[in-house]
């Protein structure tokens, strides 16, 4: 007859943070291209018939381009 097997104990790990400042170039770049896409988005639609005339450009290819 055997002995029932015990578990060994898992192993402990530590989990400690190499980095743990604020990572403000990430923080920055993503900022700028939020601002970049906010902007594009709400400058871009209005200025369309302008950007249209000015191109001589039909309505599928300026709807393109938004």
């Amino acid at each position: 007859m055997t002995t029932p097997a015990i578990p060994a104990d898992p192993p402990i790990i530590e989990t400690t943070s190499n980095d743990p400042a604020f990572q403000t170039e990430q923080v920055l770049t993503i900022g700028a291209g939020h601002m970049v896409n906010d902007t594009f988005s709400a400058f871009l639609a209005p200025m369309l018939p302008l950007i249209q005339s000015m191109l001589g450009i039909g309505y599928a290819a300026a709807g393109s381009l938004a």
